[in-house]
């Protein structure tokens, strides 16, 4: 039987399901049809013989494949597409050549082979690529990130023998680490593991200093590294360092827990505030630090957090002294009364003790964040926000810059890889004048430029920033 001019047939339950390497995934799609369009269409129903040919797209709920040539038998499950094929799958694709597949087997392979693995954390580029189930085999290839794919990525990792099993590990021979065109690390075995509380990027890669620019820094580079103390993952040793023209060497070393109840965290760490626009920075060692799981309150999307933190601050050989702090929030998820708009409105109290000068602190918060998006490529955001502080804190790294402000924030990006934004903020009590600020965003592939013109001030602030970092 022949079918042509772009006829669609159902074939039934007997599709390839198992290529979305999900067997969640193949439950659900195995309950719908497969769908088969093509310019041509061959099938005999005496041995179960099928051919395809001109602009093929076979698709099955979320799945899809498009091709230019298909052969195979509907009895015994076995197909081939020679030539190109492109698979998506939720929001994964893949691209391949000379594709082979088994259904009974629930095995694939292509001559060469690229895209995504279905945890989405893993980028694959390579030859002799073999799927079976869950899992992901390429005799010689490269890894990196979403964020760095290009021709030739800006971070990735090569090797033989590579093997990718979703949402657990990563195995290959002959690993070598690649900034660009440098290599900066070999190994002959490596082994990491993916998925839940693990970091998708190997430390070898992560450490290797990374450049950046911020206001308050100024130029420099960084990196950081992660890694598990136990086979579960719940102990971690968590590392950074940057140095900059401005803060020179700023490292910071925590040794973390993590368990159904919060983390638990002792540290070392020179930072900056995010209350504060001045670059002032701040040495905390020992610092014990607890934080709490997000509670949420039944199904309303209603959450409460809370932290509390102990240690010994350094902003100067004269402003030294312990610190204690307690802070609770309460918020919810973002509401969308009306179309396109999204309001947040959080509240909190924090409360701080400083054996310096015996100072206490106490500010009660609370604000609300309405974000209205006007066209496909621009939006409006405005908010609220209010601190009742009593009492007063001897160190300037972490006093509140604007404790009562109004704000509006206009934004337009023009494509997709810029956005142009417009503020102005005020004092909520006086009415006097903040802020107006004038901000490019640029997306540089696997970086973020940001350019913020800040007219009050009268001056310029740059932020560069890679994105996996």
């Amino acid at each position: 039987m022949y079918k042509r001019n772009k006829i669609g047939i159902v074939i039934g339950l007997a599709s390839i399901y198992s290529m979305s390497w999900s067997a969640g995934m193949a439950a659900t799609e195995q309950q719908e049809p497969l769908q088969l369009q093509a310019d041509t269409i061959a099938i005999r129903d005496g041995d179960g013989y099928m051919m395809s040919r001109g602009n093929i797209e076979i698709s099955q709920g979320a799945n899809r494949i498009e091709a230019d040539y298909l052969r195979g038998n509907r009895y015994t499950g076995k197909y081939d597409f020679p030539g190109k094929m492109m698979y998506t799958y939720g929001t994964g694709l893949m691209k391949s050549t000379d594709v082979t597949y088994d259904r009974r087997r629930q095995e694939g392979a292509a001559t060469q082979a690229e895209g995504y693995d279905p945890s989405g954390l893993i980028y694959f580029r390579g030859t002799g690529v073999s799927v079976h189930g869950d899992t992901i085999l390429l005799k010689k290839g490269l890894l990196t990130t979403p964020h760095a794919v290009a021709d030739v990525p800006d971070y990735y990792v090569t090797g033989d023998n590579i093997i990718v099993k979703k949402g657990q590990k990563i195995t290959m021979d002959n690993a070598r680490f690649w900034v660009k065109h440098s290599c900066v690390f070999s190994y002959g075995h490596y082994e990491k593991k993916i998925g839940g509380n693990q970091q998708s990027v190997p430390w070898a890669v992560t450490l290797f200093p990374k450049p950046s620019h911020t206001e308050k820094g100024g130029w420099g580079f960084g990196g950081y590294a992660n890694f598990a103390l136990n086979e579960a993952g719940t102990w971690r040793l968590e590392s950074q360092y940057r140095w900059s023209v401005r803060s020179h060497f700023a490292p910071s070393v925590k040794l973390s827990h993590y368990s159904p109840w919060g983390r638990l965290r002792f540290a070392y760490s020179k930072e900056t505030s995010d209350n504060n626009e001045d670059p002032i920075w701040i040495t905390k060692f020992p610092e014990w630090e607890y934080q709490s799981p997000k509670v949420y309150l039944g199904n309303t999307g209603v959450f409460f957090s809370a932290n509390a933190s102990w240690g010994n601050w350094r902003e100067s050989a004269a402003r030294t002294g312990r610190h204690s702090g307690v802070h609770g929030i309460i918020s919810h998820v973002p509401w969308q009364p009306w179309p396109k708009a999204q309001i947040q409105a959080y509240a909190g109290y924090r409360q701080d003790w400083y054996a310096l000068e015996q100072a206490q602190r106490r500010d009660t918060y609370m604000g609300v964040v309405v974000t209205q998006r006007i066209h496909p490529q621009a939006w409006v955001t405005g908010w609220y926000k209010r601190h009742r502080i009593t009492g007063y804190t001897p160190y300037r790294f972490d006093r509140i810059a604007h404790p009562r402000q109004t704000g509006i924030s206009f934004a337009y990006a023009p494509h997709k890889k810029d956005v142009l934004m417009y503020t102005l903020a005020r004092n909520s009590d006086t009415g006097a004048l903040d802020a107006r600020i004038y901000t490019w965003i640029h997306d540089l592939h696997a970086a973020i430029m940001r350019v913020t013109y800040k007219q009050l001030e009268g001056h310029w602030e740059v932020l560069f920033k890679t994105k996996d970092f």
